[in-house]
């Protein structure tokens, strides 16, 4: 583990499988630990690939890729943002590329940065009130579906979603050793002589 991941306040770590995912940690954070996270990835010596958002059932995810020139691997911030709170802080002070990236989020998304340098829309016409990328709410995924839970390696205990995490995690041990029992059984079954 990154020593330094371990200091930083988060939701979860997850080591994850760079081949799989395209990213080596992936760390849920509180929109109030975004700042100081991404300040402690920057004096590490990342750099920012991109800032991007996506639309699932617990609202929106914000996401934060850094990459790092020496240790050649991929770090993703990720903060959840309500649907009815969707405001959060911008990081184009630190890191000065993120105001574009900011932008476009907010172009197809309704999610706001506060304290972005310039938001008005970068690819959209300044008018236009849509959020073209918003899905139906029968085509979202949870978090839960697309983060690399099994890969956990540490949770905040009391935080819902380590509690909802832990929940789904014992849940996939649970059906991997029925499957396994099924599995066994069935082996035993075809090896057995025939009458």
């Amino acid at each position: 583990m990154l020593e330094w991941l371990g200091e930083i306040s988060s939701v979860c770590n997850a080591l994850c499988d760079p081949e799989k995912t395209g990213q080596s940690w992936r760390v849920l954070l509180e929109k109030a630990q975004l700042r100081a996270a991404v300040r402690r990835a920057y004096r590490e010596g990342y750099f920012l690939e991109d800032v991007t958002c996506t639309h699932i059932k617990e609202g929106f995810g914000v996401l934060y890729h850094f990459g790092h020139y020496e240790l050649h691997h991929r770090l993703t911030y990720q903060v959840i943002l309500a649907e009815d709170a969707a405001t959060i802080p911008s990081i184009a002070d630190i890191y000065q590329g993120a105001e574009w990236h900011e932008r476009e989020c907010m172009d197809f998304y309704p999610v706001e940065f506060t304290d972005n340098p310039n938001p008005l829309r970068l690819l959209l016409p300044q008018e236009m009130t849509e959020k073209p990328l918003l899905k139906p709410e029968k085509k979202l995924s949870g978090l839960l579906d697309i983060m690399c839970i099994s890969d956990v390696v540490h949770c905040k205990s009391d935080h819902p979603l380590a509690q909802a995490m832990s929940e789904q995690v014992a849940a996939q041990k649970a059906e991997a050793a029925e499957a396994a029992q099924k599995a066994e059984k069935s082996d035993a079954e075809d090896a057995a002589p025939a009458e």
